[in-house]
């Protein structure tokens, strides 16, 4: 027990004295560091979603598959039921 009223006597005095960190002071550099992670990320996202785009936009055509279509069509049978076929 004595041991926490030394560490609440230290405390007091560094308030007092103003060389102690505020709670707030000290969670700060926590968040500043958690925001400064949050930004690389989405940096890194945009950056990943900007390479993407500029593939897309990049990538060869697909060759055109060539139909071959008859010109001139002649008929080669008479036959009636092929024809209705």
């Amino acid at each position: 027990m004595s041991y926490m009223k030394v560490a609440l006597q230290e405390i007091k005095e560094d308030v007092e004295s103003g060389s102690s960190v505020s709670i707030v002071q000290a969670l700060h550099p926590v968040a500043r560091r958690s925001e400064k992670s949050w930004r690389i990320a989405a940096v890194a996202m945009a950056l990943v979603l900007l390479a993407a785009i500029i593939g897309y936009f990049l990538r060869p055509e697909p060759e055109q598959e060539t139909v071959l279509r008859l010109t001139n069509p002649v008929q080669v049978t008479t036959n009636i039921a092929i024809l209705l076929y």
